[in-house]
């Protein structure tokens, strides 16, 4: 926690008490948001009154920004497992194009699941392009060729 209690005379943070002063901030109280071992950020307060902040303040503003905290430290637990599902979820969408891919080749060129899979990383390589979309090329062509 860090309190000013007149940003014209606090000569920890010139820089940032200068750009207070500029816009008429004359004290700040900035509460750290910590959920266990990680920081969600910081609440900061500011008033144009000097020493503006009590100790109650501090109290009250250290309770609510540890309420702060955990909810923040759930809105990104639950963002992180999001972005993983959706993650997989391509995972397997991509997977299940690349084996229809294999299973093209091999039946046309009469090759084992390995070599279609070699075959089909030679052309991403030399083409530099993801190996999925040339699969999912592969699989539409075969869909076209027998619709």
């Amino acid at each position: 926690m860090v309190r000013i209690e007149d940003t014209a005379a606090d000569a920890r943070y010139p820089e940032f008490s200068a750009a207070a002063r500029r816009h008429g901030i004359l004290s700040t109280l900035s509460l750290p948001l910590v959920a266990g071992p990680v920081a969600q950020g910081a609440s900061n307060l500011y008033s144009r009154e000097l020493a503006a902040f009590t100790g109650a303040d501090e109290g009250i503003g250290l309770e609510l920004a540890a309420v702060a905290s955990v909810v923040l430290a759930n809105a990104s637990a639950y963002w992180q497992a999001f972005d993983l599902s959706e993650q997989l979820n391509e995972a397997m969408a991509s997977r299940a194009v690349i084996e229809q891919a294999k299973g093209v080749i091999m039946s046309s060129m009469g090759c084992d699941a390995d070599t279609a899979f070699d075959l089909l990383r030679a052309q991403s390589q030399s083409e530099n392009r993801k190996l999925r979309g040339i699969a999912q090329e592969i699989v539409d062509r075969q869909t076209r060729a027998t619709s």
